[in-house]
């Protein structure tokens, strides 16, 4: 996609082992054109998010093949921190709220540039809602602990593995 900034202040959040993109305005406009079907075109209003799921290609394989699927939502302010969270990093914090524990990985992978393993499947998709802020990787998964009971060691290659 095609992302035109029309004098504004949004987040864009586009990684090539995700797959989909999005693009959160908080003042401003954003002009949001698909790369592959020119015709669609997206004029976003503050407070908007738009997710683009791109089906089963990655990003880097983005070609005409590739059926992406639109969704539009409002921004939302997360309760405790007043904070929207698709611009908390900003702040130096992350957000989950109601997130499978294998999203919350993929993200403190991002965050610690540490690998993560998970070893359960029913783990995998276990849900938590956290702030954090200033925590190393190590205080982030023990506070993750206290909702739901589960171990991590780092192994010999130091990636870090969760197992129930």
């Amino acid at each position: 996609m095609h992302v035109k900034v029309l004098g504004t202040v949004f987040n864009m959040r586009a990684y090539n082992d995700e797959k989909e993109v999005q693009t959160s305005l908080v003042k401003g406009a954003v002009e949001i054109t698909d790369a592959v079907n020119k015709n669609l075109n997206i004029v976003m209003k503050p407070n908007e998010k738009v997710t683009i799921h791109m089906g089963n290609g990655k990003l880097e394989k983005i070609d005409a093949k590739v059926v992406a699927a639109y969704e539009m939502q409002a921004l939302k302010v997360e309760n405790t921190t007043g904070i929207i969270p698709e611009l908390a990093w900003m702040e130096d914090k992350l957000i989950f709220s109601d997130e499978p524990l294998q999203e919350i990985a993929k993200r403190f992978e991002k965050w610690y540039n540490v690998t993560i393993l998970i070893q359960n499947d029913t783990l995998k998709d276990e849900k938590f809602t956290a702030v954090f802020q200033g925590e190393n990787i190590d205080a982030a998964l023990t506070a993750l602990q206290i909702t739901y009971p589960f171990k991590f060691h780092k192994n010999k290659n130091g990636d870090i593995v969760i197992e129930k």
